[in-house]
């Protein structure tokens, strides 16, 4: 059956999926491959992936549905072949992309590789917009709870009515305004500490031949689908 819709698809004049689906593949194979390498634990990459691997599904359940021409009659539902490729490719980058996240992110300290970034010429002030969203998202989520548990102490059942909305977005304005008087705490704290703009730490970036190595095997790995995806190979 693939095989057919394949050669149905292939043969038309939009961009054939049996030429994007190998691309596709080995794509995540290497994302895979680089997961390996990093020792992440499997289980912990598939906990993680939970959210994203249900809204995957749900585009695998939605697209043969929806996309037309419906050439799979299954007697009580038809289906479109073509429908099913693409979600097929769609799913296929999707994880090729959030496997990747987890070796950029998880194989060193955040602020390490806040300090990588800078030191591949990313801006300054998006590197510390980065950094102080990630460290105060933890703060606020955490503030959040605490109102939480005290307007479930005060006997709040959050329910679809007006009062809930309120409540809400009363807490929702509280946590902004005690973010912006946060803020300028904390810039007045750096600044009288000395702070440059600029964060030091202790890792001393060396680059070594497998790094090289390693960097030039992606790179030809992508020029290759980049290539195949094009035709030219």
């Amino acid at each position: 059956m693939l095989s057919m819709g394949l050669e149905r698809v292939g043969s038309r004049e939009h961009p054939s999926w049996a030429v994007d689906l190998p691309p596709a593949l080995g794509s995540l194979l290497l994302s895979l491959g680089i997961l390996a390498l990093s020792r992440i634990p499997l289980s912990f990459v598939l906990k993680k992936l939970g959210g994203s691997l249900g809204f995957l599904l749900l585009v695998l359940l939605i697209f043969p549905l929806a996309y037309p021409g419906k050439d799979l009659d299954l007697g009580f539902l038809a289906l479109s072949s073509d429908g099913i490729l693409v979600a097929i490719l769609i799913i296929l980058r999707a994880m090729a992309i959030l496997v990747l996240v987890f070796p950029a992110l998880g194989t060193s300290r955040f602020d390490v590789t806040m300090k990588a970034l800078r030191r591949l010429r990313v801006p300054s002030p998006l590197v510390q917009i980065i950094l102080f969203t990630y460290r105060y998202l933890f703060v606020y989520a955490d503030q959040f709870r605490r109102m939480g548990t005290a307007w479930r102490a005060r006997g709040f059942r959050a329910r679809t009515n007006l009062l809930t909305l309120r409540t809400l977005g009363n807490g929702i304005g509280v946590l902004l305004v005690s973010s912006i008087e946060r803020t300028q705490r904390i810039q007045s704290a750096m600044m009288a500490r000395g702070f440059t703009g600029s964060f030091r730490t202790f890792e001393d970036f060396r680059t070594r031949p497998g790094d090289v190595a390693l960097f030039c095997a992606i790179v030809a790995v992508g020029a290759l689908a980049f290539l195949w995806r094009a035709r030219i190979l």
